[in-house]
């Protein structure tokens, strides 16, 4: 704190100006008290030249009631709505001045990114990412399930004085969950029997999909009360494809999706990822395929460059920017928002998958 104090002192007394002057130019409030915009441009780029750099979190700490606002996102999601949606939120808070800090963490490890932030005073957390608050575990290895109870745990324990925003969150919420996390999203098992009902009925016939798409046991009851089933081996596991070309790994999957067309006379493909899907369609359009004449194939995310793909991607569109939207207007705003928030997602047809 001293050499701090007697940096500003020197800044002030190299610039004749009040060391009070100073502090404000470089706290980003100068506006507040009316201070010339070219006083603060002077007193940053000579802060630049001596290279000092003022510490806006520490100094948001001192301030009572103007905590920053914690921004998680999931290393392990290759969501590209996540990532917009994450800039928007840095956006909206930037433009308001409310200061922010933003922080990743791996699957399973949301309480070590939440005990990093309560470490720097935040009381408000918005995660990016899908959130879970059950794991299957049918899929699950003991290990990570283990793992998975113990992150929730200590995250319950962590969230006590805080408030915590999941904007995609995976619907349905379980029993005796904390009341101080805020669950905006959509239940995914109602949109995929949804999907494949309409692809279905449309004579879309047999479908392939990835694991993802019918992970959860409400889709796979929801499927077996239907009229139709997806067969065992018409279910291709996804790869873990963090930090991979999705593109690259839905060109992967083309020589099984051919093999199935030839030996099943499969009719659609659907994959949880709009990049996949599209890899998966330009590896198809090479080998002789037409989509959707030979296969339809459909996405997941709505990302925004589905339609102006090759083949316009079919897909299904998330509320994750509009739920974002919602959450950093009621922190700015202070006007509290429902504790749990449940839309429709909606399905986007274009060519790929045509009805």
């Amino acid at each position: 704190m001293e050499n701090r104090q007697q940096t500003l002192l020197k800044i002030a007394m190299d610039l004749n100006l009040s060391k009070t002057t100073v502090s404000v130019c470089l706290s980003g409030n100068a506006g507040k008290i009316r201070i010339k915009p070219e006083t603060v441009e002077r007193v940053k780029k000579y802060a630049e030249k001596i290279n000092y750099i003022p510490n806006r979190i520490a100094r948001n700490l001192t301030k009572p009631g103007q905590a920053p606002v914690g921004l998680i996102i999931s290393q392990d999601s290759s969501s590209e709505k996540g990532l917009y949606a994450l800039r928007r939120a840095m956006r909206m808070l930037d433009e308001s001045g409310r200061e922010f800090i933003v922080q990743s963490f791996l699957r399973d490890h949301i309480a070590d990114a939440v005990y990093a932030l309560k470490g720097m005073k935040v009381k408000q957390i918005v995660m990016f990412g899908v959130f879970y608050e059950q794991i299957n575990v049918e899929r699950a290895t003991k290990e990570r399930q283990i793992q998975f109870r113990t992150d929730q745990s200590r995250l319950h324990a962590l969230l006590q004085d805080m408030q915590f925003y999941a904007v995609d969150y995976n619907f349905p919420a379980p029993e005796n969950s904390p009341l101080n996390i805020y669950r905006l999203g959509i239940k995914r098992s109602d949109i995929y029997t949804r999907l494949f009902t309409a692809l279905s009925a449309a004579g879309k016939h047999p479908i392939a999909c990835d694991e993802n798409c019918v992970s959860s046991p409400e889709i796979r009851k929801n499927l077996a009360n239907s009229n139709f089933v997806i067969k065992p081996e018409h279910i291709m596991v996804m790869p873990d494809i963090i930090g991979e070309d999705l593109f690259a790994v839905g060109r992967s999957f083309v020589p099984k999706v051919i093999a199935m067309i030839k030996a099943d006379r499969i009719k659609t493909v659907v994959l949880h990822d709009d990049s996949v899907a599209t890899g998966l369609i330009d590896g198809l359009l090479e080998n002789g395929y037409s989509v959707p004449g030979d296969i339809s194939v459909v996405g997941y995310n709505n990302i925004a460059a589905a339609p102006y793909f090759k083949v316009p991607l079919t897909t299904i569109s998330l509320p994750v920017m509009e739920n974002t939207g919602m959450v950093i207007n009621s922190i700015l705003t202070g006007k509290a928002i429902p504790p749990v928030i449940e839309s429709e997602a909606k399905i986007i047809w274009r060519d790929s998958a045509k009805i």
